[in-house]
């Protein structure tokens, strides 16, 4: 199998190892070190691509001319866009002979969009999925290749959810692989009808606000922590990041 994978988060590193494990041999692309900035969980991918002797191209618009024209120069058969911030334009979707397949930590066709783990939390979701699907020029909204629901715990965390989530990753990656080798892999619609987006999250989103309920900080603190920014607050003029708390109840008074 051809392929190309673009990413640069750990999600691309899960992806990456199962790939290695089923003889994939991809091309990657990936971020240069200086714009690791870019993702709060940026993994760098170079010490494994040369222990495994992968090609490796480095871009910071994967849409540009020159990044295209290498790409369509590999002439893959599939193209995993797993952990990359820029949405895939047409031209580059139109390279392989076989289909574009990204990865999106949500039960599409629910919560696509941005900020998807820390939303989740926020939303105070009893159970979560994650998805593997065919890329199309919308927003997550191609076609399902495979998906895995599973529950969330009453005091999950960002850490512990983004675990969940390579676990889940992993799985579904092994059993995409197999799929693709048999060569009918399923294509399922998604509903639009019941489509909800997730808008994009920046770390002043985890200012903490203290006239909220004490469940409502307990839950922001939870849904922004590590590998995320953090909630934070000021104390003296200093900023204060708190990576996690214990909630045991609302105080019953005001002021």
């Amino acid at each position: 199998m051809r392929a190309v994978l673009i990413g640069a988060v750990e999600s691309t590193k899960v992806t990456l190892e199962v790939m290695i494990e089923f003889g994939v041999k991809p091309l990657v692309v990936t971020l240069p070190l200086a714009y690791s900035y870019r993702h709060s969980d940026f993994v760098d991918l170079r010490e494994i691509c040369k222990k495994n002797n992968l090609e490796i191209l480095e871009t910071i618009n994967i849409n540009s001319k020159d990044t295209v024209k290498y790409i369509r120069n590999y002439d893959p058969e599939y193209i995993f866009v797993i952990g990359w911030s820029q949405i895939i334009k047409k031209e580059l979707l139109e390279i392989p002979e076989r289909g574009a397949i990204g990865y999106h930590p949500a039960p599409l066709p629910k919560n696509r969009g941005r900020g998807v783990i820390p939303w989740t939390i926020l939303q105070e979701a009893k159970e979560t999925g994650a998805t593997l699907f065919w890329l199309d020029e919308g927003v997550d909204s191609g076609d399902i290749l495979l998906q895995e629901i599973f529950l969330l715990e009453p005091d999950e965390t960002a850490t512990s959810l983004y675990k969940k989530h390579m676990n889940v990753l992993r799985n579904l990656m092994k059993k995409a692989l197999s799929l693709l080798r048999e060569g009918n892999p399923p294509r399922i619609p998604q509903d639009y009808t019941k489509a909800t987006y997730c808008a994009k999250r920046v770390p002043e989103d985890g200012l903490i606000d203290w006239n909220l309920s004490a469940k409502k900080i307990w839950t922001l603190i939870r849904a922004v922590t590590d590998p995320y920014p953090g909630a934070f607050t000021f104390y003296r003029n200093k900023k204060l990041i708190v990576w996690g708390a214990d909630y045991i109840e609302d105080a019953p008074f005001y002021g």
